[in-house]
């Protein structure tokens, strides 16, 4: 799963999340990264990112979709494709 910061740097800017950019989602999703926890409901939270473009956090056990993130190493070589759904790219 993706992290906040990796959002972030994915086409965070302006107080939201760019809507071409690669991360957008028109539904909330979860990412990987912690918030906080609260005793006195004894409830941790997680961040989303929501249909609008801006991280939020929700209690960890409500229900948001995923979407798998894959990091490569900084010498990867791309051999094709831009990197959208129909043309993907292919690595070497």
């Amino acid at each position: 799963m993706i992290t906040v910061d990796e959002l972030m740097l994915s086409g965070y800017a302006d107080g939201k999340m760019n809507r071409f950019a690669w991360s957008y989602s028109p539904s909330e999703y979860w990412t990987i990264s912690p918030s906080h926890y609260e005793t006195g409901v004894v409830s941790s939270f997680d961040f989303v990112l929501t249909p609008e473009g801006h991280p939020r956090y929700r209690r960890s056990y409500e229900v948001r979709g995923v979407r798998p993130v894959i990091n490569l190493k900084v010498d990867t070589e791309i051999s094709g494709g831009i990197g959208t759904a129909n043309e993907p790219f292919i690595v070497k």
